[in-house]
Formats: C-alpha cells, structure tokens, sequence
C-alpha cells in the first residue's frame, strides 16, 4: 500500500558472520563501536515472553491452518534469494552446518557453514571451476589450486587472484520462508 506500491525495494548483498570470525579478519570491515553489553541475549520487556515465542510453533499474524507444517515452524533454513537462481532453493541449516561445504553443480554455487554462519559463493572464480574446502582458522580453499580465501570470500593468496562472488541468501525460519517463497525448492542433504 501507498505512493510506492508498485515498485520493489533492491536488495542489498551482504553476508552473515559470527564475532569470531570477524575477529578473525586480516581486514577488519568497518562497524560500529560494539561493546560487551550489544552481546547480552535478546528479550522483550515481559520476562520469558520472547522464549516462550521462539520455542513454539507459535507464528503471529499467520495461522496455523495456512502455515506449512512440512517442519515445525521454527525450523532454521537457508534460502537463495539470488535472482540468478530460479527456482529458489532452500535448505535445512542444520543439515549444511553439519556438512560444512556444500556444492549444488545444478546451480553453480557452494554454501559454506562455520560457527553457525552460513554464506554462498559461486562455483567459480575468474572464470576457473573451483572445489571448495574449509582451510585452517575461517579461511577458505580451492582443492585443485590452493588458493586461499577468507571467510568473506576475499582473496589471499595462490593463483586464482580474485575474489569469490558472493550468491544471496536469507537465513530464516521455515515458515517465514514458504510463506514467502511457496515455489521454492527443498535440497534435503
């Protein structure tokens, strides 16, 4: 509703890092002044009220009756939203945590999990094929070359000597997602 109705907002690209593996960086991207205190657990001012939401199956302004009951409601799942990949696809996040790398060739892309992040890159860089693996610390490997990325796909070092190009992705819950995206294809691993 309103004056921009028919117009859709862009998206922006962006990846999802733990502290740790900011911390991590050779680079330190800029950022706010972050302090102990911006890492206190979220709540709402009724105790217990935020917990007693999020363990549920409890999804407000959406009832149950139209809700997906594939899985439970609150079950983390990573989209790719990237309009180069249609249809979209989505995955159980615990089940790419688990694997750490995970290839899709059909779509030309890797999603790569650590410390709870899940981020995709294509599966090429300059143009070159590549086989990712997890390298030492957050830092991240093509098997055939040895080139080194890190974490947010940045090159290092060996000669593939260009960054990863980042897919996007939503890390949602799955209802949230098939809501949204009823469409979307599941990749169960």
């Amino acid at each position: 509703m309103g004056p921009l109705h028919p117009l859709t907002l862009e998206m922006v690209m962006f990846q999802f890092l733990t502290w740790k593996q900011v911390k991590e960086l050779d680079e330190m991207p800029l950022m706010p002044h972050v302090t102990e205190h911006d890492f206190r657990p979220f709540a709402l001012p009724i105790p217990g009220a935020w917990e007693k939401l999020t363990k549920g199956d409890l999804t407000p302004g959406l009832s149950s009756a139209k809700r997906d009951k594939s899985f439970p409601a609150r079950t983390s799942v990573i989209g790719i939203t990237d309009p180069s990949v249609s249809p979209q696809i989505v995955y159980v996040k615990d089940e790419v945590l688990e694997k750490g790398v995970v290839k899709n060739d059909a779509r030309g892309l890797f999603l790569v999990a650590q410390d709870k992040a899940v981020n995709a890159f294509r599966s090429f860089a300059n143009g070159t094929p590549i086989d990712l693996s997890l390298s030492e610390g957050s830092d991240l490997k093509d098997v055939a070359t040895g080139t080194i990325w890190d974490v947010r796909g940045k090159h290092k070092s060996g000669p593939l000597q260009s960054n990863l190009e980042m897919v996007m992705t939503s890390d949602e819950y799955w209802y949230s997602w098939k809501l949204f995206h009823p469409r979307s294809e599941l990749i169960r691993l």
